[in-house]
């Protein structure tokens, strides 16, 4: 299975953060691994480097487009802040996605944490309100019919993968609104206190500080799907109803492949 795995990583964070992140990667993947870069100082490493104004759905394409040259099967975008701690993580996640049909997953939280069980197997897949992009799993076919990420996003409040994920869910082929199937926490370890962003300003930012790139990002987000994240969210749904459709998700999707 490694060599239908490609790794894409989203070099956004500073230096040190970078390094940690490439040497975490288990030696048995480094041939399959892309480097994009949006930093003033560039990356040896980087397969491409872009302007420090890019947008991370750019980066994010451009990571995609590459492994699909590639012909990888199995798709993981790392932000650079990510070091792997479990080697096995992304066999691992394509087998979760294989039982339970969950074939866009993303890093993980322990908020709100609603797990299932498949006590046969042996493998269970949490599942979070919380968003955490640093880590995303994609198996190819999912690019296949849903492309790229929409690039006239701003850097702020992950709008790109939300509006991924709400086309994955209109589909119904993703769990429905306020629940993502995530990896597991111990997996990867996310570095938070001595790196930031290049480019990125916050969701209180863009409310507080608004220019009209900001203004325009929130303009297109409300124009494509009538909310806005953190005001006017539609209603979620019961673990009930989340665990009915996972069942179906799993009927459907998992095991086929």
């Amino acid at each position: 299975m490694n060599k239908e795995i490609g790794i894409g990583i989203l070099d956004i964070y500073n230096n040190d953060a970078f390094k940690q992140c490439y040497s975490s990667i288990p030696d048995e993947y480094k041939e399959s691994i892309i480097v994009v870069s949006n930093k003033k100082q560039k990356n040896s490493k980087a397969n491409k480097n872009y302007d420090v104004q890019v947008s991370f759905a750019t980066l994010r394409n451009y990571l995609i487009s590459q492994l699909r040259i590639k012909g990888y099967k199995y798709i993981f975008l790392l932000n650079s802040n990510v070091k792997i701690k479990n080697s096995d993580v992304f066999n691992k996640t394509i087998d979760k996605a294989k039982l339970f049909g969950t074939w866009f997953m993303t890093g993980p939280s322990d908020e709100g944490l609603t797990k299932i069980e498949d006590d046969d197997k042996g493998i269970s897949l949490n599942l979070t309100p919380s968003l955490n992009t640093d880590f995303i799993f994609m198996y190819s076919g999912i690019f296949k019919n849903f492309k790229f990420f929409e690039e006239r996003y701003y850097n702020t409040y992950d709008f790109d993968v939300i509006d991924y994920i709400t086309r994955l869910r209109d589909a119904k082929i993703y769990p429905p609104k306020h629940y993502n199937p995530t990896i597991d926490i111990d997996d990867i370890e996310t570095q938070i206190t001595d790196v930031q962003k290049i480019n990125f300003k916050s969701f209180n930012d863009l409310r507080e500080n608004s220019d009209k790139t900001l203004d325009l990002t929130l303009a297109y987000f409300y124009y494509k799907h009538k909310y806005i994240p953190t005001q006017n969210e539609p209603k979620g749904i019961s673990e009930k109803e989340l665990l009915n459709f996972m069942q179906s998700l799993q009927e459907s999707y998992g095991d086929k492949i």
